[in-house]
């Protein structure tokens, strides 16, 4: 999909319905982290793996979601966070703009 179709507003933006990885992390990690259920954001962070894209922009996408489910099962705060935030600051802005409607695998 090219990121002129991807851009076009079909998800993500008020009112329209969240996209499917926005809805996903939202059903998933918010009450996790909140929670500092561990456990959940392990899970979490590992199910992430699988939705790495394959485009080759993406390739620290796997790893920073292993580092995230390590420093879950570590208990580390610090680290879930810092995962997050690499994973966000990476990433985020480039998905939205380019694949943000992507279904998830």
């Amino acid at each position: 999909m090219g990121s002129a179709e991807a851009g076009a507003a079909t998800c993500g933006v008020k009112p329209l319905p969240d996209c499917p990885l926005q809805a996903w992390m939202k059903a998933n990690t918010s009450a996790a982290m909140a929670a500092k259920d561990f456990a959940s954001i392990e899970v979490a962070f590992t199910k992430t793996v699988g939705f790495a894209p394959a485009d080759p922009k993406y390739k620290y996408w796997v790893s920073i979601s292993k580092d995230g489910a390590d420093a879950a099962r570590a208990q580390s705060l610090t680290g879930v966070k810092a995962a997050c935030r690499g994973c966000h600051d990476y990433y985020k802005q480039k998905y939205k703009d380019e694949i943000r409607a992507r279904a998830l695998p």
